[in-house]
């Protein structure tokens, strides 16, 4: 309603908010200011506040049992820590990727991490650490993910292959694989179709990619399979055709995206 004295706090609101971000800015760019791939899960970020509050406390009063307290939380916390870092040298982990039009698979074991793409990409990709990075920081592997193209190169595989990945081959450029005791198929073009087998190969996982047509019959005809998983190469209109097939015979499905 006063306009001059509306101006008057502007100028100085201006002039606070500039001073703020020259502070912030200038705390950013100090040696080592910035933390990077680090998961902090609720619990601990709980703890954190907790371990604030009881040290302030014990700033302001003195009191031996707020130090205390201070230094439970810092205990406890570390051990949820080591208890989450032992639980990731025993983790495998199988992975559907979501980045649209792209073929992505993750195999994490302990804490080496591999993705197979197609097309290729690279692990700066903007889209690929969007959708990605904070998982394999979580799972920490961020520092040990490597990226491979289909279909990959048998060295290149290790160390994962040499623990629990083994990769075949199967009717063109189709795969067969087996994951920490997992049958895996990856259908990258049709022709399986033109197989059928009176004796279907057992499959825990069976992805199909948006070069599949989307049949069905061919696919059962050959295979016996506990899930079937569309990728994010797959055409929405493709993946209700398969998602309507797999109703009928009364066969889980995922679409990932």
């Amino acid at each position: 309603a006063v306009h001059p004295l509306a101006l008057i706090v502007g100028k100085i609101l201006t002039v606070l908010l500039a001073g703020l971000y020259r502070a912030v800015s200038f705390t950013e760019k100090l040696p080592h200011a910035l933390l990077e791939n680090i998961n902090i899960s609720e619990g601990q970020s709980v703890l954190l506040f907790m371990l604030t509050l009881f040290f302030g406390l014990f700033f302001i009063y003195r009191k031996t049992r707020w130090l205390v307290l201070s230094l439970s939380m810092v205990i406890l916390f570390q051990v949820i820590l080591l208890t989450h870092y032992a639980g990731l040298t025993r983790q495998k982990i199988f992975l559907v990727n979501n980045l649209k039009g792209t073929s992505v698979l993750s195999f994490i074991y302990g804490r080496n991490g591999m993705v197979w793409s197609e097309p290729a990409l690279s692990q700066q990709d903007r889209n690929v650490q969007y959708a990605l990075h904070e998982f394999w920081i979580e799972h920490g592997v961020s520092n040990s993910i490597r990226f491979l193209s289909f279909p990959p190169v048998q060295t290149e595989m290790d160390p994962v292959k040499r623990s629990c990945l083994h990769c075949f081959p199967f009717l063109g450029n189709n795969l067969i694989m087996e994951f920490s005791g997992r049958r895996i198929v990856l259908l990258r073009d049709n022709r399986f179709t033109k197989v059928r087998s009176q004796d279907k190969l057992d499959v825990d996982l069976l992805i199909v990619s948006g070069k599949v047509k989307p049949d069905m019959e061919s696919v059962t005809g050959l295979f016996n399979m506990n899930h079937l998983i569309a990728d994010s190469s797959v055409k929405r209109y493709q993946a209700l055709r398969w998602q309507k097939a797999c109703e009928r015979l009364d066969i889980p499905f995922w679409f990932v995206t």
